[in-house]
């Protein structure tokens, strides 16, 4: 039997990772590379549920922190790709930081 797998890759990296699988397991693997992509913006709600935290917590984050955040008209709008570069980077975590000043 032969199968057909088509991937599509943003991240360049990825396609390296697959080439370097397909040449040690000898996979034949067709890659295609997308390279005008256009991200959909999505809304508070959808940046939320993709960090599976709150939408106060997406707003206490705009407050406070550097999150990447879009506001177009009254609207907060979001990129994936920007939301996980942001997790990846530590970022999030600095905003996460209790500021109690505790006295021993």
């Amino acid at each position: 039997k032969k199968y057909t797998i088509i991937l599509y890759f943003i991240d360049e990296s990825l396609e390296v990772q697959l080439e370097n699988l397909a040449k040690d397991t000898k996979l034949c693997v067709g890659i295609l590379m997308i390279d005008n992509y256009e991200e959909n913006w999505i809304s508070i709600t959808e940046a939320a549920e993709h960090l599976g935290v709150t939408v106060d917590s997406i707003r206490n984050w705009i407050k406070k922190t550097d999150i990447p955040a879009h506001k177009i008209g009254k609207l907060w709008k979001f990129k994936k790709s920007e939301i996980d570069e942001w997790v990846k980077s530590g970022k999030s975590a600095i905003g996460s930081i209790n500021r109690s000043t505790y006295v021993l």
